[in-house]
């Protein structure tokens, strides 16, 4: 911008505060954290009445060396970027709808720049037209800015005084960073504040967990003037891969229905859920899932807030043998049965699994736990399983469940993609299908409901129907019902059903059907015995 705007009328004051303040013993201390300071937010009252930082000459900031310490002053902020940023969109709208995207109002160090930008928002999303005279009724216009210019005259000058529209992308890109320099400020300091006043109740690990976290979310909102994700990018990388005989990078599935129902492998990068109720064998599924997927050569996180790792791998020896769970529990097993169930807890020590077993921790521990296992094996594709979303604490417990899955399953995703890893979590179902004469699970059965399924590629459901006969039978009113429940779950003794909820790129309709063997809880094709078709058979 080709101007810029005085500091307030109270410079007086403000020296006057600031020599009242020193003898009263009220003085600021320059290293103050306060996460107003940090932050640069609300910088009204960080910079004490000063509403614009511009500095007019040389000689008035030798003069303030002397004042009250301004602990937001050193923060990085550039102003004129920002009025620069708001006048290109009063020259035109269009600009809002290029950097919006990325741009928030949060990301501006002036607090009026702040309330500005959502306004201007709000108004260019209603469909009308942004200029300082539509905004003139959903701003304070009469806020005195400057001693000689309120808000409304000052929003005006930002627009008379915009050059041009061309360097608007740049703009919010300069805006973008100083925020982000603003947030680690903000993130070194909490660190430095908590590690040298520990806490009982916050470990090292759940500290550099927050951080972590924190520096993440920095890294994913980071815009790109030719980010990946522009056309250019992307079909320059296809024809590149393509030219190259590339593939995309796939975890193979260890039931060929399962990867039918998928319309394909699993892909990396890419986040899954496994809905089903308890009891259904989700869990046993998992466990079979990650013992192929180790064999294969992936490494495989599972972070399990039900069972303990020798709980796990006693049952993937079991499903390896097909020696019934009970037997190895009570150590009832022949000597032969020994030598088998030990030769396959031998191979399945040297495969690249670990176990984490947790109780109440949130996303940001996990956070942690991920990027600790993908140091320890940095080698290939990994894949990460969580059993399950629900056990997961939130940030707020008190939130809507949508909101708490949205949050959770967000983080799911943005780890898949940071980790270049396959991410499978098993979500437990809500009891409304037990209402339903036909149970088989719905969109509305998930943890969150409809909305819950944005942040996946793929859902997998499983279903037994024989659970929910026996649940049906025991409340049946008379002979005749119970003679419709066995007709309707007639054909599905010791059978499963694999299906879709939501696939990415093909048909969500495919469903396929598994046997369960109970003994060893494993699951296995039946194409031996025919194709698993549906006609006639059932649900």
């Amino acid at each position: 911008m080709a101007f810029t705007i005085p500091r307030l009328w109270t410079q007086a004051r403000l020296r006057k505060q600031g020599l009242e303040e020193s003898r009263n013993g009220t003085l600021p201390d320059a290293q103050d954290t306060s996460e107003e300071a940090r932050r640069g937010g609300s910088c009204r009252d960080c910079l004490r009445g000063i509403r614009f930082t511009a500095v007019q000459n040389a000689s008035e900031a030798g003069s303030m060396r002397h004042e009250a310490p301004d602990v937001a002053k050193a923060l990085p902020h550039n102003i004129e970027a920002e009025q620069a940023m708001l006048g290109a969109v009063f020259i035109n709208n269009a600009a809002y709808d290029v950097v919006s995207p990325f741009l928030k109002a949060d990301h501006f160090y002036e607090p009026f720049h702040k309330r500005l930008w959502e306004v201007i928002g709000r108004v260019i999303q209603s469909g009308k037209n942004a200029n300082p005279i539509t905004l003139k009724h959903f701003i304070d216009a009469n806020e005195p800015i400057t001693p000689d210019m309120n808000a409304f005259q000052y929003t005006a000058r930002l627009a008379t005084e915009a050059v041009t529209v061309l360097n608007a992308t740049d703009y919010a890109h300069a805006i973008v960073d100083l925020a982000q320099h603003r947030e680690l400020n903000s993130i070194f300091l909490d660190g430095n504040d908590q590690v040298n006043n520990p806490s009982p109740d916050r470990s090292a690990a759940q500290i550099a967990a927050d951080i972590e976290e924190r520096l993440a979310a920095i890294r994913a909102e980071s815009p790109k003037a030719e980010g990946p994700g522009t056309a250019k990018a992307a079909v320059a990388r296809i024809m590149d891969q393509d030219a190259k005989g590339a593939v995309v990078p796939t975890i193979k599935l260890p039931l060929d229905q399962i990867t039918e129902v998928l319309n394909g492998d699993l892909e990396a990068g890419n986040y899954y859920g496994l809905l089903s109720s308890s009891g259904e064998g989700k869990t046993s599924l998992l466990v079979q899932i990650v013992d192929h997927v180790a064999a294969t050569g992936h490494p495989a996180l599972v972070i399990s807030y039900d069972q303990s790792p020798e709980q796990i791998f006693q049952q993937m020896a079991s499903q390896r043998t097909g020696i019934d769970g009970p037997r190895i529990r009570q150590k009832q097993l022949t000597d032969k049965e020994k030598e088998r169930y030990y030769k396959e807890l031998l191979t399945i020590s040297r495969l690249p699994i670990e176990v984490k077993r947790c109780t109440r921790e949130g996303t940001a521990q996990l956070g942690g736990y991920v990027r600790q296992f993908r140091k320890r094996f940095p080698q290939g594709y990994p894949m990460i399983f969580l059993d399950h979303v629900r056990k997961v604490t939130p940030r707020d417990p008190k939130a809507h469940e949508g909101r708490i899955a949205s949050e959770i399953n967000g983080f799911c995703k943005a780890m898949a993609v940071e980790m270049n890893a396959v991410w499978l979590s098993l979500m437990q179902r809500n009891s409304a299908g037990m209402k339903r004469d036909n149970p088989r699970p719905i969109s509305s059965d998930i943890f969150g409901g409809e909305q819950a399924k944005e942040d996946f590629d793929g859902i997998l459901y499983l279903y037994r129907p024989d659970k929910y006969k026996e649940d049906q039978l025991r409340i049946a009113k008379n002979e005749k019902e119970k003679d419709e429940i066995e007709r309707r779950f007639e054909g599905w003794e010791d059978q499963a059903e694999i299906g879709a909820l939501k696939v990415r790129f093909g048909d969500s309709t495919v469903r396929r059907r598994l046997r369960f063997e109970k003994e060893c809880t494993r699951y296995v094709s039946m194409r031996n015995q025919g194709d698993a078709t549906f006609e006639g058979m059932g649900f």
